[in-house]
């Protein structure tokens, strides 16, 4: 990856691909008690929006609704490639783009938006975090990228490249 369109694209080729090391990645919010910080499971991405899924109680939903500005990370340990996406998030809480995901959830996944308690609740045990309601507790996440950080860790020298679209990257000291 020596020059901006190639690493452009293998950016976006790692993104898109809905099984692989850049799955999983961290989204970082301004919470009520300072920063946080929590991984999630990209569920679509093409340039320049990125989608969650969420369910609708969650804290950090009240955080991107008081505050959207939001931060995804992502590492690839084997390439030793980390890309930090910024943008301004939007909670859906309703409508058809959210049936529509909520549509594409295996049953047997659902019941991680079925539980009768929030996220964060206390409980006794395990099991009672566990209990199921009839109501699902469903939100999307989606955000829209302002900013591609892209930073490729080598032993013979880092290398940083920042783009706000495809057309429009330069080369930044690391």
């Amino acid at each position: 990856m020596n020059d901006l369109e190639s690493v452009w694209n293998y950016c976006q080729n790692k993104l898109e691909v809905r099984k692989g090391a850049w799955r999983s990645a961290v989204l970082a919010t301004d919470g009520e008690d300072g920063p946080e910080a929590r991984t999630v499971i990209i569920r679509e991405y093409q340039w320049p929006y990125i989608t969650f899924f969420s369910d609708s109680r969650t804290p950090k939903l009240k955080d991107l609704e008081r505050e959207p500005r939001a931060c995804v990370v992502v590492y690839d340990p084997k390439k030793r490639v980390q890309v930090r996406l910024k943008g301004r998030a939007e909670v859906i809480r309703s409508g058809s783009e959210l049936e529509s995901a909520l549509n594409q959830i295996p049953e047997r996944s659902r019941t991680d938006y079925r539980t009768t308690l929030a996220p964060g609740s206390r409980v006794k045990n395990d099991a009672s975090a566990r209990k199921q309601a009839e109501t699902v507790h469903f939100a999307l996440i989606r955000m829209e990228l302002t900013k591609l950080d892209c930073l490729l860790l080598r032993t013979e020298g880092h290398s940083r490249a920042i783009f706000t679209g495809p057309e429009d990257g330069s080369w930044v000291v690391p």
